[in-house]
């Protein structure tokens, strides 16, 4: 019997030779190992991974309802925090008011302590600085001088030489000899000048670059000083615009005003006050005093255009007429904060 050849496609062994087309032999050969799986592809069979959800499938139902987050949702949110049980405790009103007093005071002390430290060193730094610039003025001055000393020393050396080479090359008498010991007694003493001129050049580049590098100091002391006073202020006026913040200087007396308008203005009015009325989750009734009121102080104090009217009032018109009602308000941030202007 002949030796079996290796089949390389499946690893199993070929027929002999005059028996590769009996049809019985092929019947009786075993059958092919199955293909391996490629385990790149996702089997249809096996389990879905669901990810983990952060939302429950409820609180989704609910945000689809609402919608995109605007003014009104957030106005709605806080609403109903405000409505809950125990926030409307005048204890801790007043508990919150007088740590908010407290905070206004240690605030105020701060701000006037850093105002009091930005007003020593800017006086500071600018009599230091205007005192420098007439060093650095006098410096470069001595320099320029110094600089053209140096170039006529060069000159004069330049011109002893020659004259010294001149001399040596036409006699060498006595006279001459002395004439030339003279002229190199003088150079030796224009070379030891042009020397100490450019030390005195270099003392006074250092000197220099030392009164620039104090000036760029006071420079950075000054600009830390002046972020410390806008912090100051900006927690000054956040404190104050929270103190003022109650909603008294926001309400609206009750009855009824159609009656001053034209019956299709009256109407439109009442129309729109239900509607907006209709469109609150919180139960709180729009009346046709809140539309105009709100409306008539957004534009007057905002001034974001020119439609209605001629804006007649500035910032100061509108916080002196705002301090007969409530002296705190002496800014108008912080009017805006009174009347819930954003």
């Amino acid at each position: 019997m002949a030796k079996e050849d290796i089949n390389p496609a499946n690893g199993t062994a070929a027929p002999e030779q005059g028996q590769q087309n009996n049809p019985e032999t092929a019947q009786q050969a075993p059958a092919a190992e199955p293909a391996k799986r490629d385990r790149r592809k996702k089997d249809p069979n096996e389990p879905t991974l669901v990810p983990f959800q952060l939302i429950t499938a409820a609180n989704r139902e609910r945000l689809a309802l609402i919608g995109k987050a605007d003014n009104d949702t957030l106005t709605a949110l806080l609403d109903a925090y405000e409505s809950k049980p125990g926030n409307a405790d005048n204890t801790q009103l007043l508990q919150a008011n007088t740590e908010l007093k407290k905070e206004l005071a240690e605030l105020q002390r701060k701000l006037t302590v850093a105002l009091e430290e930005k007003s020593s060193y800017v006086t500071a730094a600018s009599s230091h600085s205007e005192q420098q610039k007439q060093e650095i003025t006098a410096l470069k001055q001595q320099l320029s001088s110094k600089d053209e000393l140096i170039a006529a020393s060069e000159q004069q050396v330049t011109a002893l030489q020659k004259q010294i080479s001149d001399m040596e090359q036409e006699s060498s008498n006595a006279d001459q000899s002395a004439k030339i010991q003279e002229l190199q007694t003088k150079l030796q003493e224009m070379t030891a000048r042009a020397t100490k001129a450019e030390d005195e050049v270099k003392d006074n580049r250092k000197l220099i670059k030392g009164l620039n590098d104090a000036k760029h100091e006071l420079e950075k002391q000054v600009n830390e000083l002046n972020q410390r006073l806008d912090e100051a202020r900006d927690a000054y006026l956040n404190t104050e615009r929270a103190e003022v913040a109650q909603p008294q200087h926001n309400l609206y007396p009750e009855g009824d005003i159609l009656h001053y308008f034209p019956t299709i203005t009256a109407k439109m009015l009442e129309e729109t006050a239900s509607r907006l009325t209709a469109k609150r989750k919180d139960g709180l009734t729009v009346t046709p005093q809140m539309i105009l009121g709100d409306m008539f102080n957004k534009y007057t104090i905002q001034r974001l255009t020119n439609w209605f009217y001629w804006p007649v009032m500035d910032d100061k018109d509108i916080t002196d007429i705002a301090q007969d009602v409530d002296p705190r308000l002496t800014t108008i941030r912080m009017v805006k904060a009174a009347l819930g202007i954003d």
